[in-house]
């Protein structure tokens, strides 16, 4: 289980609210703006901010809650459950 769990399944939770009803309508892709202005991604992210700066020596974080978004959304292309487009972040379609 890993401690970026929760915050992973709120950001497939967050793209995946746009609906894709027809295999003609492709899904509305969300831009990073808009999930890290989202307060459960922006809180979730700054707690986990919070605990990699406990763990560094003296103090000093390692990343702010933006960059922690950026590194999960990039963990989760690379596990293909997500693809970048020009317009924001879509789920990958398994069917596909």
């Amino acid at each position: 289980m890993s401690k970026y769990e929760t915050l992973d399944q709120l950001i497939l939770d967050r793209i995946g609210e746009t609906p894709a009803p027809g295999l003609l309508t492709p899904a509305t892709p969300v831009p990073f703006l808009l999930l890290s202005a989202n307060s459960a991604i922006s809180a979730e992210s700054e707690r986990l901010a919070q605990i990699e700066k406990t763990e560094a020596r003296h103090g000093k974080s390692t990343a702010p809650g933006w960059r922690i978004i950026n590194r999960r959304l990039q963990a989760l292309r690379k596990t293909e459950r997500i693809r970048s487009t020009s317009r924001g972040w879509v789920l990958v379609d398994e069917a596909a």
